[in-house]
């Protein structure tokens, strides 16, 4: 665990590794019984073997087990074979991972460990990985200060050194951007609902579905959208 006085920081792993090694484990316990018990003995009397008088080989296909003689009382080969009860191994694998999703703040929503229907749009989603996303806000707000100072020192120094286009920062805001995927259909009912219920003009609705457009883009689709309009209403005015 790197201390707090390290230019490194802090790690975000020490509260969860006993959680993972414990995964690991029985994760790679499971497997070494699967492994284990992939290839059964076969257990049988030693009169049902019949040995090829030319190749003095079994008739008997073994595989990587061995044969286990039980005496001649006749009774038919059977495998040996051990029933692991993996049940329980899985199902703990299972309570580990919910704990560890828990404990680091993690949705499972972000490994797409989703059931049929639970995220059918990205409101959904976002409703979904909640807990993962106040982990994101808080550090925003934790990392937001001395980003900004960094900033500001940095562009100081610059200024101070006389560097070609060198510029002092005095007021700075950081505009975080969400990594999930955006929805436009949902974005595109959203702004819908809200020019139909006159909670927002076209102008501001076509500015935020179409971000990075300039002004002149906007008048420009506001125009073509109201002449398309007219256009239809003299149709329909026409077929009247």
């Amino acid at each position: 665990n790197i201390g707090a006085e390290s230019v490194v920081g802090t790690d975000d792993f020490t509260d969860i590794n006993g959680l993972i090694k414990e995964l690991e484990n029985r994760l790679i316990r499971t497997s070494r019984t699967l492994d284990k018990f992939s290839d059964p003995n076969i257990v049988g009397s030693e009169a049902s073997i019949n040995i090829d008088p030319d190749t003095g080989e079994s008739d008997i296909e073994i595989g990587g087990g061995r044969f286990i003689p039980i005496g001649e009382d006749g009774t038919a080969p059977y495998y040996l074979v051990w029933d692991a009860k993996l049940e329980a191994s899985f199902k703990q694998i299972e309570v580990i991972l919910s704990e560890l999703y828990i404990m680091s703040e993690t949705s499972s929503a972000c490994f797409s460990d989703l059931k049929t229907g639970l995220a059918e749009s990205g409101s959904a989603l976002k409703r979904l990985l909640m807990p993962t996303l106040a982990k994101v806000n808080r550090l925003k707000i934790i990392m937001e200060a001395p980003l900004k100072d960094v900033l500001r020192i940095a562009a100081d120094i610059e200024v101070a050194s006389k560097l070609s286009g060198a510029t002092k920062l005095d007021n700075i805001s950081i505009d975080w951007r969400s990594s999930l995927p955006v929805d436009m259909k949902e974005l595109v009912d959203i702004e819908t609902q809200r020019v139909n219920y006159r909670l927002t003009s076209k102008h501001s609705s076509l500015k935020r579905l179409n971000e990075g457009a300039s002004e002149a883009d906007i008048e420009a689709e506001l125009a073509a959208i109201d002449g398309e309009q007219s256009r239809e209403f003299g149709l329909m005015n026409l077929e009247q």
